[in-house]
């Protein structure tokens, strides 16, 4: 999760994302996908994108598999609000295919401004 609802004293502040499909607390990808998406940065770059963002989601936030996230995690109400709280910015963003301003409350939500 984030700062806010972090569990541990130093949840860290880095996630890598590499090839070789090996991890330690990483996103690992293949080494054909790793340069296929090293390719799009350098092009994004390349073409004055200053910022490359990162949105990472433990599912595609369909109805199914939040339903399916939510029979798995009943007993984690904490999680399945987080969820959700991030389910309503992959929708915004999968409607307007783009990456609204977000902003985080004093609670830990995630505020999405259109």
């Amino acid at each position: 999760m984030d700062r806010i609802h972090k569990t541990a004293r130093d949840p860290g502040g880095d996630i890598f994302i590499h090839g070789s499909c090996v991890t330690i607390g990483c996103i690992p990808l293949t080494n054909d996908k790793i340069k296929e998406l090293y390719l799009f940065a350098v092009e994004a770059r390349s073409n004055g994108q200053e910022k490359i963002s990162v949105h990472i989601f433990p599912v595609r936030m369909s109805a199914k598999n939040m339903a399916a996230l939510q029979a798995g995690f009943f007993n984690r109400p904490d999680l399945i609000a987080f969820w959700k709280n991030l389910q309503t910015g992959y929708e915004l963003f999968k409607e307007t295919r783009t990456i609204c301003p977000i902003s985080v409350s004093k609670k830990g939500e995630y505020i999405y401004q259109k």
